[in-house]
C-alpha cells in the first residue's frame, strides 16, 4: 500500500530550532521529495523512510489523509519496542548506525550531573530511491529539476501530483 508513494521532507524545522536555541546551523535548510518506502543499496531490501522531524506530506493524499498516515507510521516506529536498540552509555562508548534505515534520538534518562559529548560524522550518501533500477539510473539533472519544482509539487491537488511528476520526468 505504501510502496510507490512519495513524501515531502524538509530540514527547515531542525535548522530553525537550532538557530532559535543558539545552536549551530550547519547547512541551509533543504526541501526534498523522497520515496516513502526506499530501497537500501547494501541490504537490497525496502524499508520505511519516514521521520517525524522531517517528513511533512505524502504526495497525492489530502492533507488529513497524509497527516493521519504519517502519524500512524511514526507512532509504529516509535512504539514498537521490538524494533528498538538502546545503547548503555559508559566511558569510551562509541555507537554507529546506518542513517538510511535507523531513526535515532537521544534520551535524557540519567540522574547524575555529567556532561556527555556527541560527535556526528555524516558521510555524503546516495539519494533515497524506491528501487534498484532508480538507484542504477540516478541522474543529477533530474534531482535538480525536482528541487526547482518542489513548491509546485506541494501545492498541486492530490489527484494530479503523480501526473505532474511523470510530466516533469521526476
Amino acid at each position: 500500500m505504501l510502496d510507490g508513494l512519495q513524501v515531502a521532507h524538509t530540514s527547515r524545522d531542525q535548522a530553525g530550532d537550532s538557530r532559535q536555541h543558539g545552536g549551530i546551523e550547519r547547512r541551509e535548510a533543504v526541501d526534498n521529495v523522497h520515496p516513502l518506502v526506499r530501497w537500501h543499496p547494501v541490504l537490497k531490501k525496502k524499508i520505511l523512510f519516514v521521520q517525524q522531524s522531517f517528513s511533512r506530506k505524502i504526495l497525492g493524499l489530502k492533507v488529513e489523509e497524509s497527516d493521519a498516515l504519517l502519524k500512524f507510521l511514526v507512532n509504529h516506529i516509535e512504539s514498537s519496542h521490538d524494533l528498538q536498540l538502546r545503547a548503555k552509555w559508559e566511558e569510551g562508548t562509541v555507537v554507529l548506525w546506518d542513517n538510511r534505515r535507523v531513526v535515532h534520538s537521544a534520551i535524557l534518562d540519567w540522574n547524575s550531573p555529567v556532561s556527555r559529548h556527541a560527535i556526528r560524522v555524516t558521510p555524503q550518501a546516495e539519494r533515497p530511491v524506491a528501487s534498484e533500477e532508480e538507484y542504477l539510473n540516478w541522474d543529477p539533472e533530474v534531482e535538480l529539476k525536482k528541487q526547482d519544482y518542489i513548491d509546485d509539487i506541494l501545492v498541486t491537488p492530490p489527484a494530479e501530483v503523480y501526473e505532474l511528476l511523470e510530466k516533469l520526468k521526476i
